[in-house]
């Protein structure tokens, strides 16, 4: 009777099995081993070593399951997530952007289950990073500061899984908030080593675009916005005609500012005697205040000139540079700050014939110097 009783195939004992979530498959395995075990029953011995056995086929499972549930739910305080941010603006006519690149990263400091934080960490790194909205009372300036921890919380990342961000580095974000123009007309000028090739002006078509932008550098007076219509010495036909696709840039660039459209069509006729000479050396001269001159001497460690230098121009004002009628030379502006350390720097200024210029290519090339301290006896 005794085994009977506690046989786990009888009715009583299969149901309180199974009101037990997750035990089903345990209470079926203990089922098959205790049929498998009747031969043992038949003695004493035998059915302790049988309940011995049913029992830990119970308790072992679901002491794991339970260890592993509590492992999941565990509340870690001392994870730490690092996340590059993405600011957007909450109005429509507002542009926000980092006044420090220091800023873009953030170092989140965050509670909450191991588990959560983990779906936190996928999920940012599915959509590259943590999406900050900037709020849309945020005053316009260069240097405006917003609380970390206030947009971060705001996040559903975080607030929809119960998580809470306990610190922020840095603790606030330096943004620059500006109005942003929708559009502005602007017209587009040629690179100046392709308009002394030209004879006449190139007729772009459309001959204005529009930008949009942040009203700051759109509107600024310490550097104008240029647009350049950007022609290549080989894009020019032979002779003249239409180029179908120049491509538009700002000649200072700015990411956040849109060109409309971003190709133009070109216009254009060659000069008839417009060629391409290679000086092999440059002079450069200095100029700058006479009291920094009184006080520093200018050394060129490599010489004062640029060699094999490309210009381009008519074939007469060419001429002139091959018999030396006209010698061409560049002006280097000295400046106190370059008593500090030595740079290399392009030329402030190349005098050339008239209609000559330098390469665009050769604009760029720097020469170095260094400012040395005059003696005594100099």
């Amino acid at each position: 009777m005794a085994s009977d009783q506690n046989d786990s195939s009888s009715p009583k004992s299969r149901s309180a099995a199974q009101s037990i979530p997750g035990v089903e498959i345990i209470a079926t395995a203990s089922q098959r081993a205790s049929r498998k075990m009747t031969a043992v029953q038949r003695t004493p011995v035998g059915r302790r070593v049988y309940e011995v056995i049913r029992n830990l086929m119970l308790v072992v499972p679901l002491t794991m399951l339970v260890w592993l549930y509590a492992e999941r739910e565990t509340i870690d305080d001392k994870q730490v997530i690092s996340v590059p941010v993405i600011i957007h603006p909450d109005r429509a006519d507002r542009i926000v952007t980092f006044a420090s690149s220091a800023d873009r990263v953030l170092e989140i400091k965050v509670a909450g289950t191991r588990v959560r934080i983990q779906q936190a960490r996928d999920e940012l790194a599915r959509k590259q990073g943590l999406q900050i909205v900037a709020p849309a009372q945020l005053e316009l300036g260069p240097q405006v500061t917003l609380p970390a921890m206030e947009a971060v919380n705001a996040n559903p990342i975080f607030s929809q899984r119960g998580i809470t961000v306990t610190s922020c580095t840095p603790a606030m974000l330096s943004l620059q908030v500006d109005e942003l123009v929708p559009a502005m007309e602007f017209r587009p000028g040629i690179p100046q080593e392709i308009a002394s090739r030209l004879d006449g002006q190139a007729v772009l078509d459309p001959p204005t675009v529009m930008l949009s932008g942040p009203k700051r550098a759109l509107m600024s007076t310490d550097v104008p916005v240029e647009v350049v219509a950007e022609i290549t010495p080989q894009m020019l036909p032979k002779v003249g005609g239409e180029i179908p696709a120049v491509p538009l840039r700002l000649k200072t660039t700015n990411e956040l500012v849109k060109i409309t459209p971003t190709t133009v069509k070109a216009l254009v006729k060659l000069k008839s005697s417009a060629v391409t000479y290679v000086i092999n050396s440059v002079p450069v001269f200095t100029f700058g205040p006479p009291a920094l001159f009184d006080k520093y001497r200018v050394n060129f460690p490599n010489g004062p000139f640029l060699s094999r230098v490309t210009v381009v121009g008519p074939q007469e004002e060419i001429n002139r540079i091959i018999s030396e009628d006209f010698k061409p030379k560049a002006l280097l502006e000295i400046t106190q700050n370059d008593a500090r350390e030595r740079l290399p720097r392009s030329p402030s200024q190349y005098i050339l014939p008239e209609h000559v210029t330098v390469s665009d290519e050769d604009k760029s090339r720097t020469i170095t110097f260094e400012l040395v301290e005059r003696t005594k006896a100099e």
